[in-house]
């Protein structure tokens, strides 16, 4: 479910073998997309080869990927969120505000802290949290707060509009229809 302009990231976690040497452009994974172009209205597909340089133990572990860190940090969310409202919708609040305060401290102690999108995490688990602070609260707002911020995290796409999520997740073609809506 992608509109024009949206991109989607996907992780995979994968073992691979020890390797006794380095190997330059092995072949790891082979991925098919099937899409529907709705601008030359055909269904397309393409194959994907993606391939990595692998290193001997001796020469030590390679660079972590901040990127794939920040969408774990993104993952990690959601599912902290969806936990959180089952624990809710059972009673639970303080164990449900656990589960997001764990998720902060991975998430603060994590390779891609200090990036913005961790930013971005933190402060959301922090609302949610604070709107689970009485049962009433929670069913009030809280609840749905976090259902709309755990669909967001898995979808890649705003369903609010407050300033930062307008800015993780802003295509040029919405920042032009958001624009027309603000001067009138």
């Amino acid at each position: 479910d992608l509109f024009s302009e949206e991109e989607r990231d996907i992780l995979v976690d994968i073992t691979i073998p020890r390797v006794s040497g380095e190997a330059c452009g092995q072949p790891l994974l082979v991925s098919h997309v099937r899409y529907m172009n709705v601008i030359e209205e055909r269904s397309c597909q393409q194959d994907i080869v993606t391939a990595i340089d692998r290193t001997s133990a001796e020469s030590g572990l390679g660079t972590a990927s901040s990127k794939v860190d920040q969408e774990r940090n993104r993952i990690r969310t959601a599912q902290a969120m969806e936990e959180a409202q089952r624990l809710g919708n059972q009673g639970q609040l303080e164990q449900a505000r656990q589960v997001l305060v764990l998720c902060e401290q991975a998430i603060a102690q994590s390779a891609s802290a200090p990036a913005p999108a961790s930013a971005m995490l933190l402060q959301d688990l922090q609302a949610v949290s604070s709107r689970m602070q009485s049962d009433h609260e929670y069913r009030a707002e809280g609840g749905h707060r976090l259902k709309n911020k755990a669909a967001k995290y898995y979808m890649q796409r705003a369903c609010e509009s407050d300033d930062l999520e307008v800015q993780a997740y802003t295509t040029s073609s919405k920042s032009m229809f958001r624009s027309v809506f603000k001067s009138k």
